[in-house]
């Protein structure tokens, strides 16, 4: 490797030009394709300027655009050697891209070239593929997923020499939870080594600030409102978004002061209509450190995370002590592992009978799925030939993103094929095309191992709009749920469409949303007890017509237990009111 160049090529003290300014202050508003259309002009006419091209490259990392995220860090290594910035999202780029060994490599690489800085030394030892090759690859990559923590534990004490490192960490252990294990020992050790760092870095963000006033009733004495705080990366039109939304806007007003603190860079009406609502909407755009701070300097009675373990920014906040009751929820339906979470949000129907064993955090179930999630609107039915789907055939949608579905689904899959000749299995193509070679690759090795010639019976559909989705979702005639994955969202969008759907509960929670779905709609039949029964299942339910229309209109009569329950507001009030007083 090159020695790394100058921090910029940009003389010192020179002022960044007017429009450079503009864009940082359109990414700063949400507005982050108008940004990048000024800073990709930017690096055009000056290809020196190295904070442009680190702006360019993580803008369109956050946009999803990772194609073109790649193009870029070829032409600014190229340029600039080694920088430790756009090291940090070559790695990242190439995790996404489905390029996890390069991705590693370029990690070790650069961990060596610099090893104080903490992303390279986490990456080349936690780094997880987007995709397995099969059951097998899984089990090694979590040994080694494993080793790597015994690793970094062993090495806290030179990290802790200069502990404030911790705030510039951008890896994030999202994909762990895909493995459909059990994830409480690795997550306490992971949560462990984040919150010494930030214990150490600074004690005053790990120690619990008191509680400001008594209250009574659910309402201080002072007869002021409770004061939520809710922080979050996906306030916007996405499953975390559309989920949580309510939680914010119908929260009683006359109970409660809300205060929003958005990490995230999107925004659209999710985003417009928690602002309204909020007495208070913050964007934090600063570090960790001083996004703490000013959190904290709200003193806040209880604060929520939707979603932990999405984002790297919202880990590293939810690691610190910023409220008296901090709580997570099932944006990412796994235990945080993390002492300073006091309570877990989760569902009732959707937790098996041993699930306080899954979890660091007290567990507090609700009722029905949780939240006031608003019915989607179910667009007319499109035809087939309008997504290049076959006229004839059975269509057996596994609409979930490929890194959901599990090495051991793909027997199942393989015996639908063989139990069903008019069987086309339907699935939904990556951000990258490497990432769905890798799938297809792996359920092809599958079939041949059952010498199943599958010619014309695998398809992989572009990415779609939400509308355009749940039209063709609505051809399907039968959806099949990920093992260990369930659907929350997806699954919501076809009971909207009275789409039947076939699941076999998991261990965990995060296996288990679709079959809490389906007993509230007393349509029970669609679970399975077992492979075998997950298979005959969909088969019967694709092929037998008047079981499927029986089966649709029993989902139609009965999807309303599923949404619009202001009821579930009314109930998630009560339960803030009620933690407030113990």
């Amino acid at each position: 490797m090159t020695p790394p160049p100058p921090a910029s090529l940009v003389p010192a003290g020179q002022d960044q030009p007017t429009s450079v300014e503009q864009a940082s202050s359109l990414y700063k508003s949400g507005n982050i394709g108008a940004a990048i259309e000024i800073v990709e002009a930017r690096v055009k006419s000056h290809p020196g300027d190295i904070a442009a091209w680190r702006n360019f490259v993580r803008w369109l990392t956050e946009s999803w655009q990772f194609t073109r995220a790649d193009a870029a860090l070829g032409q600014a290594l190229a340029v600039f050697g080694d920088d430790a910035v756009l090291l940090t999202l070559q790695i990242f780029v190439k995790q996404e891209l489905g390029q996890s060994d390069l991705a590693r490599t370029v990690a070790a690489n650069a961990a060596l070239l610099y090893p104080d800085r903490l992303s390279f030394q986490f990456d080349s030892r936690l780094l997880l593929p987007m995709v397995y090759a099969d059951k097998a690859d899984l089990n090694a990559r979590r040994e080694q997923y494993t080793t790597g923590l015994d690793e970094l534990e062993t090495m806290l004490p030179v990290m802790h020499q200069d502990p404030a490192r911790i705030y510039t960490l951008e890896r994030s252990n999202f994909l762990l939870a895909y493995q459909g294990e059990d994830d409480l020992p690795l997550q306490r050790r992971y949560a462990n080594i984040v919150g010494s760092m930030i214990a150490a870095a600074d004690p005053t963000l790990r120690a619990c600030p008191r509680r400001s006033r008594p209250f009574l009733s659910g309402r201080a004495a002072d007869g002021g409102k409770l004061r939520i705080g809710v922080v979050g990366k996906w306030f916007f039109s996405c499953t975390a978004g559309n989920y949580f939304e309510r939680w914010i806007t119908r929260l009683d007003a006359a109970r409660f002061e809300r205060f929003v603190y958005y990490t995230g860079h999107i925004s659209d009406d999710v985003t417009a209509r928690i602002g309204a609502a909020a007495e208070h909407f913050t964007l934090l755009q600063s570090g960790t450190r001083s996004n703490a701070q000013r959190i904290r300097a709200d003193e806040l009675d209880i604060l929520i995370y939707p979603e932990v373990g999405m984002s790297t920014g919202s880990y590293l906040l939810a690691s610190c002590r910023l409220a008296p009751l901090q709580c997570a929820a099932w944006g990412h339906p796994v235990t945080t592992g993390n002492c300073a979470i006091d309570v877990y949000f989760s569902c009732a129907e959707m937790e098996p009978a041993d699930h306080p064993s899954h979890y660091t955090e007290r567990v507090l179930l609700l009722d029905g799925i949780g939240v006031d999630f608003a019915m989607p609107t179910a667009p007319a039915i499109g035809e087939r030939t309008d997504f290049g789907l076959p006229a004839s055939g059975r269509l057996y949608f596994c609409p979930q993103s490929i890194f959901k579905i599990h090495p051991d689904m793909d027997t199942a899959l393989a015996q639908i094929l063989e139990g069903d000749s008019n069987a086309v299995l339907v699935f939904f193509q990556a951000d990258s095309r490497a990432v769905t070679m890798a799938f297809a690759d792996r359920l092809t090795r599958t079939l041949a191992v059952r010498a199943i010639n599958a010619k014309g019976q695998i398809k992989f559909l572009p990415r779609l709009s939400a509308s355009a989705f749940r039209s063709v979702l609505r051809l399907a005639d039968v959806v099949l749920d990920p093992f260990h994955w369930s659907g929350g969202g997806t699954s919501l969008d076809a009971f909207a469409g009275d789409v039947p759907v076939v699941t076999l509960p998991g261990r965990f929670m995060r296996g288990r949303q679709t079959a809490a779905m389906l007993r509230m709609m007393a349509a029970d039949v669609l679970i399975a007890s077992d492979v075998e029964g997950y298979v005959r299942t969909a088969i019967e339910v694709a092929s037998n017509k008047t079981l499927n229309k029986d089966l649709r209109a029993l989902i139609n009569a009965n999807k309303r237990a599923l949404f619009d329950r202001d009821d579930l507001n009314a109930q998630f009030a009560d339960v803030l009111c009620a933690l407030v007083r113990e």
